[in-house]
């Protein structure tokens, strides 16, 4: 796992944390315990930190499962937080797919993590960039706090 987060060069109001985790089924575990570490640092994640840490673990699962197996593959969890909101990206060497909207069929195992990240998230979206596939997923601070 590699890790980068420099909190002070971006001011007070900015936390970013980039982790590099190899695709493994720890991979779930390394991203919501670097979800946590940033929480202790920002109140505005700590007050979203049950959801963000659903949502991380769903789409990090998808990212390690949804993908060749292939050794040494890795996934990217990069994390911005603003006073306003949390930005996660999940970035894998997938080939991605496109969203659908109905329920998965009877009996089927799986297949809820991103109706959740929809349900969950203020906003959210994928995409494909430089033969990456990326999810990303955003929650406003403001949100629970007028609800």
């Amino acid at each position: 796992m590699r890790q980068n987060a420099d909190p002070a060069a971006l001011g007070d109001t900015i936390r970013t944390l980039s982790v590099d985790i190899a695709a493994s089924p720890a991979a779930p575990s390394i991203a919501r315990s670097a979800l946590s570490e940033l929480a202790a640092e920002h109140p505005g994640v700590a007050s979203h930190l049950d959801a963000l840490t659903l949502l991380v673990s769903e789409v990090v699962s998808n990212a390690v499962l949804h993908v060749d197996p292939s050794p040494g593959r890795q996934v990217e969890l990069g994390i911005t937080v603003t006073d306003e909101r949390t930005r996660v990206d999940v970035r894998d060497q997938g080939n991605g797919f496109r969203p659908r909207a109905e329920r998965p069929p009877d009996g089927r195992d799986g297949g809820f993590g991103l109706r959740l990240v929809e349900q969950a998230a203020s906003r959210w979206g994928s995409r494909m960039n430089e033969g990456r596939f990326s999810v990303g997923f955003e929650i406003d601070h403001a949100r629970r706090r007028n609800a």
